[in-house]
């Protein structure tokens, strides 16, 4: 389709050349109400001011050009210029079959050796995810692919956001379930619902037995944490599979605090004025 439209543009462009109307430009776009036509231009408008003539004057000029190109089964004139243009039924077919023997690469641009990161998902590492983050998960995704197809290097970023509140009340949520498979006294406190804490703490349990019931929470908690995280990104990841969606990179946000960059990122802010 590209091919055609770019030989019938230039083609044409050439004609009205030689017919003294030099520096014209026409794009031709799909027409979003297939009874019009197959596609439309908008040049004549551009050109009906710089040669001081009425757009329609310059579309019917247009239009003949148009008519006489190969492939071209009707033009007109429509509105105050526009140009509507239906091509020969056989083209889609050819198109068509150039797609679906392309699909891979149809349509990509050359690479722009421009860098971007799209960082998206990024649910809390708390729980499964649910419907609201699989939308999210599917337009992320897609706005990739676009961004690649148009020729930029996408790198795919999930954050992991393994670093807070949330996750304490995590590691107490399973260390609470961890006792109670154990045989000890439930322990009246908030924490996260869900089969999947359950899930968690039986694996603890046959992992790890009972050593972690006589420990200080400053103990437990850290290591609890870390391991509840890793279990539900397992299922994060898995749901995300099932989507057909792989991220590039992991961020976790706890070893940004672990290695100091958010304080280094804090501090040249800071140096250069940006915050107070």
């Amino acid at each position: 389709m590209e091919k055609f439209l770019f030989a019938l543009k230039t083609w044409v462009e050439n004609q009205l050349i030689q017919e003294g109307y030099d520096g014209i430009e026409l794009d031709f776009i799909l027409l979003t109400q297939r009874s019009h036509g197959d596609f439309t231009t908008h040049g004549a408008f551009s050109a009906a001011k710089k040669f001081k003539k009425s757009p329609v004057n310059i579309a019917q000029r247009i239009c003949g050009h148009v008519q006489s190109f190969k492939g071209v089964k009707k033009a007109e004139v429509a509105g105050s210029g526009f140009v509507n243009i239906t091509v020969e039924p056989c083209l889609w077919g050819l198109w068509t079959k150039e797609i679906l023997e392309n699909f891979q690469t149809y349509g990509q641009n050359p690479e722009k050796r421009i860098s971007v990161n799209i960082e998206y998902v990024s649910a809390n590492p708390t729980g499964p995810l649910h419907v609201g983050h699989g939308r999210c998960a599917v337009v992320g995704d897609v706005l990739a692919n676009i961004m690649e197809s148009a020729g930029y290097t996408v790198t795919r970023e999930y954050y992991v956001n393994d670093a807070g509140n949330q996750i304490s009340l995590l590691a107490k949520s399973v260390y609470s379930a961890y006792k109670t498979l154990l045989g000890y006294a439930q322990e009246d406190l908030q924490s996260y619902p869900g089969e999947y804490i359950q899930y968690i703490a039986q694996t603890l349990v046959e992992q790890e037995k009972d050593a972690w019931v006589h420990v200080p929470e400053s103990v437990w908690e850290p290591y609890i944490g870390i391991f509840s995280v890793q279990h539900v990104m397992h299922l994060i990841q898995e749901d995300l599979k099932a989507l057909n969606i792989c991220h590039d990179v992991f961020t976790c946000e706890r070893f940004l605090y672990q290695y100091g960059a958010i304080n280094s990122v804090f501090s040249k802010l800071k140096e250069k004025g940006w915050v107070l």
